[in-house]
């Protein structure tokens, strides 16, 4: 009896709320049920049970396994004046981690008086047969079982009253935890916030069918327990519209599974398909299982075309497969063969409907569509993304996915990434593809071109960045192009981004000796073969140096090619281009190609490296061997070099901190803020060149005091309301230094910054006497010099007047007027009619018609003003007859006499005439 004493004890001070109470639960245990004969788990209790608090009671197969809480069991005592009413088993259920929901009880019977304790009134309290199924609507995880037990008591001391005592761990209560796994029978699992809360299915497909049915309605979340094997023709899942409602769809992995195609998929069909869905995100990442990509989408491999493995499409031109999200997965497509040519997808966003798919397909409004952090292989195409030219695909984004792979029959062998119609402007809603790694490796049998990342028509605005794209071989002894990024549209193509990528490894098999800007069978690194305007490319790292597969016949390639003059505006900086290929003699490997007469937009602070017979730094015609040469190419590159930019390997292209090299800090500002890496741009003095930001050390780095130099300025002086363009020569220049001009409205101050990082400044509009200085800055300590102050004088502008200040000419035989002007020392008039000349003080106007004359007058300094004079042309009065009333009188009479004088009238325009005291009729025509 002292261990149960022991016990009491405890039980006591742990559960009892009245202080009066004088019984308890002394032990107390779960019954649970896997598929045999119970098993009693100890909860207060220490026997030969196992413990249930901490325990893994398993992993079960849902559909197929067991387990149950059949209810639990409380042994109780009691002392004189206590009693005990009832006993209850409380339990809830939650995904491990996520402790949820309320408390749901069972009751104990009184099973039988133990004889012992407290008057010989110890009790067995007992549940056996509850039967709870802990499988019931449970999708595949991990969960927790969380109990405790109660006993309901009264007692009659100290007044009375009545209480509940607790087994429960101290206020923690008891958890043990379980799996619940899938099965053949039944791998894939739905629950639903609507409709039926939860049901099994043997495919995923199957699930489909009862969410397009409404079986399933508002937030769904589909898990997928165990590999499945789709039907040959899928069941495409359809937008939410009446019988289906669903609001999100969220499809999940449990632990590493495949959803696999059928044995002979249908051609034109996807494993998975989506024709107007909307909402719905595949993340095959498990966070209970190792690895970021637990589930994999996967076709068997096949001789027929035109299948993928997960398909997005239109229904409609007004119904866009949209807020798609595809993440997580492993996607692998059914090329049949490492030489296999048929047409196949891993991702296909391309024609609308589902009863076919080619690779000029287009679907209208599959916007807001997300590729993240897959891996596809063994596809032809890894990715084809289309909208159409009225219906664009918005906010495309193609992100840290793996395309392709070193294993020959697991390979993407024509295309990465393809997209086309994803915006026709520049805007937030522009395509992002970023972060991707991409390897290609042709076909032996393939006749056309391979491609890393072709961007079509229709991409305005477009970001290329931070992406690896590398190894892409094209082996056809025929020979056939091999390129890292292609742009072969020219429609709706402007302002296109690439930037940060590394780019290394382009070979193929050589086959052409003639070079030319439209060679279409070179190994090139970035290839624009069409008319896109406003091109940006900064702060790439293209090293092209593994040898073509037969380097014993001389061939070409090159880091870029640009096949047109029609590509226009386009802005080349910050950028390595090395070709260190090596191959036959014969052989000639550019770092750029461009047609005769091509125009660059700005091109500059690029390295250009190429330093061998074969390895030439440019052609446009003909080659161009040395930087200086190529400079005279470009009118541009006067900040360009041509190091080698040392990368740590050939398939590495980070530049090793500590390399001394001018490619630190010798790329110019251009409001690219990271690297290929994200670290902070620049970490120096100014931004490096090339898709690294590295710690190098730049040897031709300011030291210690920088020299100042001059200000002057064109014009030296200008004219009140004019501006000027000041220059800053003779100071120091070069990585490090740094130029702040500064503006005072009087000699000495006080100054306000107005200008930086330029050796030139120009003024805006001025109208008295400016004060100019620029801070010369060596951030390497940092020290900083001051230049002397320039004054720049502005001039008044002259006050020009015109006497007379109005003139007036009588027709017919009217006198010119003489014009005078002062105030300047030349004068221009205009206009001509009707003057003597134009130039002058003084000239003399006549005109047939009452004109307005300028005078523009300019002064010693060459500063102009003018004034305006109007000279009225009016008709001279006619006298039409003279009368006297009486016309005869007698000497020292009167007689009126009257003198009829003016303009005739002889017509009038419209209204009543108005004759005015000069008898003068208006309006009038003679």
């Amino acid at each position: 009896m002292l261990g149960k004493v022991t016990v009491i004890v405890l039980a006591i001070g742990l559960s009892s709320l009245v202080v009066q109470a004088q019984s308890g639960i002394f032990e107390s245990y779960a019954i649970i049920n896997t598929g045999g004969s119970d098993i009693y788990y100890d909860l207060q209790a220490t026997t030969g049970n196992p413990d249930f608090n901490g325990a893994n009671l398993g992993s079960f197969a849902q559909c197929t396994a067991t387990l149950r809480l059949d209810g639990g069991q409380n042994k109780t005592f009691k002392c004189s004046g206590d009693d005990i009413t009832d006993g209850k088993i409380w339990y809830r259920v939650y995904p491990t981690g996520s402790p949820s929901g309320a408390f749901v009880s069972t009751s104990f019977p009184n099973v039988t008086p133990l004889g012992t304790g407290c008057d010989g009134n110890d009790q067995q309290w007992e549940q056996n047969a509850a039967n709870i199924n802990l499988l019931a609507g449970r999708a595949p995880g991990n969960y927790t079982l969380e109990v405790y037990t109660t006993a309901d008591y009264t007692f009659t001391g100290g007044g009375g009253g009545s209480g509940t005592h607790f087994s429960n761990n101290g206020g923690a209560n008891y958890s043990a935890t379980f799996t619940v796994t899938g099965g053949a029978t039944c791998p894939v699992f739905v629950t639903a916030s609507g409709g039926t809360a939860f049901a099994p299915y043997t495919t995923l497909n199957a699930a489909f069918t009862a969410i397009n049915a409404g079986t399933h309605q508002g937030v769904i979340n589909i898990t997928i327990g165990a590999n499945t094997t789709e039907p040959a023709t899928p069941v495409a899942l359809l937008r939410s519209n009446s019988p289906s409602n669903y609001t999100s769809i969220s499809i999940k992995p449990f632990g590493n599974v495949t959803i696999n195609s059928a044995a002979t998929p249908t051609s034109g069909r996807a494993v998975l398909e989506f024709n107007g869905a909307d909402n719905v995100t595949i993340d095959g990442d498990d966070p209970a299982t190792s690895g970021v990509r637990n589930l994999t989408i996967q076709l068997a491999t096949s001789s027929s075309s035109t299948l993928a493995a997960v398909r997005y499409a239109s229904s409609s031109t007004s119904d866009g497969a949209t807020n798609n999200t595809i993440k997580n997965c492993v996607i692998i497509g059914s090329r049949s063969s490492a030489t296999s040519t048929q047409t196949n997808f891993g991702i296909y966003s391309g024609t609308s409907g589902t009863s076919t798919m080619s690779t000029s397909g287009q679907s209208d409004n599959n916007d807001n569509i997300t590729i993240e952090n897959n891996e596809i292989r063994r596809s032809y195409w890894g990715i084809y993304c289309a909208g159409t030219s009225t219906n664009f695909m918005d906010n495309l984004i193609i992100r840290n996915n793996i395309i392709g792979s070193s294993t020959a029959a697991d390979a993407v062998a024509n295309r990465g990434i393809y997209f086309q119609n994803t915006q026709a402007s520049a805007s937030a809603a522009s395509a992002l593809i970023e972060g991707n790694d991409i390897r290609i490796t042709a076909s032996s049998s393939s006749t056309s071109s391979c491609n890393g990342m072709e961007i079509a028509n229709g991409n305005a605005g477009a970001i290329i960045s931070k992406n690896k794209i590398h190894d892409i071989n094209h082996p056809n002894t025929s020979g056939y192009g091999a390129y890292g990024i292609s742009v072969t549209g020219s429609s709706n193509n402007a302002g296109i981004t690439i930037v940060n990528n590394f780019i290394w490894d382009i070979t193929n098999d050589n086959w052409s000796t003639a070079i030319s800007a439209t060679s279409g069978d070179l190994p090139v690194g970035i290839r624009v073969s069409a008319g896109a305007t406003g091109l940006k490319i900064y702060h790439n790292s293209i090293s092209l140096n593994a040898a073509n597969t037969d380097p014993a016949t001389a061939g070409y390639s090159s880091c870029v090619q640009l096949t047109t003059t029609g590509i226009t505006g386009t802005d080349i900086r910050n950028n390595i281009f090395s070709n260190t290929q090596t191959g036959a003699a014969g052989s000639k490997y550019f770092t750029f190609v461009i047609p005769s007469g091509f125009t660059f937009g700005t091109i500059n602070n690029n390295d250009y490296f190429a330093n061998t017979a074969i390895n030439i730094i440019g052609w446009n015609g003909s080659d161009r061997t040395t930087l200086a040469a190529w400079q005279s190419v470009t009118g541009q590159d006067g900040n360009s070099v041509a190091v080698n930019p040392n990368f740590t390997s050939g398939a590495d292209l980070h530049i090793p901190n500590a390399t001394n090299t001018v490619l630190e800090s010798g790329g110019a500002a251009i409001g690219v803020t990271t690297d290929i890496d994200g670290d902070a741009r620049p970490n120096g003095f100014a931004p490096d060149i090339g898709a690294d930001e590295f710690n190098g050390i730049n040897p031709n780095v300011c030291s210690g005091t920088p020299t100042a130099g001059s200000i002057s300025s064109v014009p030296a002086s200008i004219c009140a309301s004019g501006s000027a363009v000041l220059t800053l020569t003779g100071a120091s220049s070069g990585p490090g230094i740094t130029y702040q001009w500064k503006e005072a409205t009087a000699p000495g101050g006080t100054y306000t910054n107005v200008g930086s990082s330029q050796t030139t400044y120009t003024t805006g509009t001025i109208t008295s006497n400016r004060y100019y200085i620029v801070d010369v800055t060596c951030s390497n300590g940092p020290s900083t010099v001051t230049t002397l102050e320039y004054a720049l004088v502005v001039n008044p502008l002259p006050t020009v007047m015109v006497s007379p200040t109005s003139g007036l000419i009588c027709n017919p035989g009217g006198t010119a007027v003489a014009l005078t002007a002062s105030g300047a020392g030349t004068y221009t008039w205009s206009p001509a009619t009707g003057l003597d000349m134009t130039m002058g003080a003084t000239v003399n106007a006549s005109p047939s018609a009452t004109t307005t004359y300028t005078v523009t007058g300019t002064d010693g300094n060459g500063c102009q003003n003018t004034a305006m004079v109007t000279v009225t042309v009016a008709d001279k009065p006619a006298i039409q007859a003279i009368t006297a009333t009486p016309s005869s009188i007698c000497s020292g009479q009167n007689s009126q006499l009257n003198i009829n004088a003016g303009i005739f009238t002889t017509t009038a325009n419209g209204g009543a005439l108005t004759i005015n005291s000069l008898g003068n009729a208006t309006p009038y025509s003679r």
